[in-house]
């Protein structure tokens, strides 16, 4: 990943900045005692200077939101070959780069030998496009259904939902658009979402569902 670099873990463990939480490995094969309660220093602080039982057969394991080695938590799910992932990419990205998502699709095609089919064009559709609506720009969808080609003709498909502003969004939505320019790319340092806030962005999420209904590409049986 992209903090797992030895020196860094070690300085990030000392001020206790990690970002993951320690808890018992809930197989007992490897932590019998499952009321052990995990501490500073074991496994802590001397589990990563020590650099060993990093994994998942360590006596405690850290569960950690894996940003650090990728972000839309599609990994696992890959791995295990589903016929159907839904992904929420809701990461700060004014610019439409899209890093998360190409983030994931190389790791498929190289750790996994799996291709998620997703053109330029498919891309377009999410990113704002110039239409007369004032001052604020539209997409033409946020959702985009992909197919999966995992290995030995496994097929699967992907949904993957983009943070971004579809035509026909309610007035509470636009209301707060205008008041907050940056909505829906608000920085992620702000860890402290009020009520308005948070309301915003679950109207939004709800649209966007309700959108995708009618898509006849979408069986959700």
């Amino acid at each position: 990943g992209l903090t797992v670099n030895p020196l860094i873990s070690a300085i990030m463990s000392i001020f206790n900045l990690r970002l993951g939480y320690w808890s018992v490995n809930p197989n007992i094969n490897y932590q019998p005692d499952q009321k052990a309660v995990p501490n500073y220093l074991r496994p802590g602080f001397r589990g990563v200077i020590n650099r060993c039982k990093l994994n998942e057969k360590a006596d405690f394991i850290q569960l950690s939101d894996g940003g650090h080695f990728e972000n839309l938590a599609m990994y696992e799910l890959i791995r295990r070959r589903c016929k159907l992932i839904i992904c929420c990419d809701a990461e700060e990205d004014h610019s439409f780069s899209f890093n998360s998502l190409s983030n994931i699709i190389e790791k498929a095609r190289v750790d996994f030998g799996t291709d998620i089919s997703i053109t330029a064009d498919d891309l377009d559709s999410v990113k704002y496009r110039n239409i007369d609506c004032g001052d604020i720009e539209f997409a033409e969808k946020a959702y985009i259904v992909a197919p999966i080609k995992y290995p030995n003709n496994q097929t699967g498909t992907l949904i993957y939902i983009k943070s971004t502003l579809p035509d026909g969004l309610p007035a509470d939505i636009m209301g707060y658009k205008y008041g907050h320019n940056s909505f829906p790319h608000e920085t992620t340092a702000d860890q402290f979402f009020d009520e308005k806030q948070i309301e915003a962005y679950r109207s939004l999420g709800f649209h966007i569902a309700e959108s995708m209904q009618d898509d006849k590409r979408i069986s959700w049986t």
